[in-house]
């Protein structure tokens, strides 16, 4: 057994009849990550949330419930860590977890209640009206489009200074580049510049609220509230250009024209509020666990040279058998 079952108690009573016996499962209680007694664990969550985390799974296991905040305003905040558990939780037994905590909250008042946030029936029609634009077809496309991406960044890095760069800022500005590509199509460039500036900051707003005990309300002037509301304005301006710019015409394929003119006899049509935070919440879920990923991956295969060569030797056949395909369709 293993991820949340591993840690799970078998308690054997004993009942009924002489020579009975029933089994029942008592899930243990996840261990509590030590903390400091003024904040418990908030401070390493918010300065270091890594190395937190790598020592939670190494001293407690693949279930740890984390304390933060302080006494008598505490919040308990579980990690998963196990590929298991995480099926578990995202897949096979979601209907169990709710996106009903702070962190999500925060999250729906920063980029809207899309795909990534919303739940329940707001969630089913969401997802019956986007999961059709995700054909075989496009998703191929968008493939290249990556590959595009990938290509440039590389000659990039060939040039670079003692050819060393800094690997998760270039990762998260890559997965960035490459969302608004597929979102935006030619008006990325535009964008770019926009959602760099806004979106990381205001994902680290949403965050050290989601952590803070005690916080005031979004309606207050303090300085962190005006500079969130004013990132936030500009960020939305740009999604509601670009997404008019596309309600007459359906000529293009980017993702903002399909989500604009997607619609069923069921759940008719996004409005105009809709089609920003599916926007946003592509934007989001698009780039940041994409990037984290893409850096630990590149990272591990830095340190396991036979590792490397192997992805190398995969990724040039792959783009020698992409130009053969080219040719032969411009052919």
């Amino acid at each position: 057994m293993g991820g949340l079952r591993a840690r799970q108690w078998l308690a054997r009573v004993w009942g009924g009849n002489a020579g009975t016996m029933t089994m029942t499962t008592t899930a243990a209680p996840a261990p509590i990550v030590t903390g400091s007694p003024l904040l418990g664990s908030m401070s390493d969550l918010l300065n270091d949330p890594l190395a937190a985390y790598l020592r939670a799974r190494r001293d407690h296991g693949d279930v740890v419930r984390f304390r933060a905040g302080p006494p008598g305003l505490r919040s308990d905040i579980y990690a998963v860590f196990s590929a298991e558990g995480a099926q578990q939780v995202l897949a096979t037994q979601a209907a169990n977890f709710r996106k009903d905590n702070v962190f999500y909250e925060e999250l729906r008042q920063s980029v809207g209640n899309g795909l990534l946030t919303s739940q329940d029936d707001a969630y089913l029609r969401q997802r019956r009206l986007v999961q059709p634009l995700f054909t075989r077809r496009r998703v191929n496309g968008y493939a290249s489009q990556v590959a595009d991406e990938a290509a440039s960044l590389a000659a990039v890095w060939r040039e670079a200074p003692g050819g060393t760069v800094e690997l998760v800022g270039e990762m998260h500005r890559f997965a960035l580049r490459v969302v608004g590509r597929i979102l935006f199509g030619t008006d990325v460039k535009e964008a770019f510049e926009v959602i760099e500036r806004t979106l990381p900051p205001l994902q680290e707003y949403s965050l050290k609220r989601g952590f803070s005990p005690l916080k005031a309300p979004r309606t207050w002037p303090t300085p962190a509230n005006r500079r969130a509301g004013r990132l936030q304005a500009e960020l939305h301006a740009l999604c509601d250009g670009i997404i008019d710019s596309r309600r007459d015409r359906d000529d293009r394929d980017d993702l903002v024209t399909l989500l604009v003119h997607a619609e069923n006899a069921e759940d008719g049509s996004l409005d105009a509020d809709e089609l920003r935070e599916q926007v946003l919440i592509f934007l989001l879920a698009g780039h940041e666990t994409t990037a984290t990923a893409l850096a630990f991956g590149l990272h591990l295969l830095a340190r396991h040279p036979q590792e490397q060569r192997r992805v190398r030797d995969e990724v040039d056949r792959c783009s020698v058998a992409r130009r053969m395909g080219t040719r032969s369709r411009g052919h």
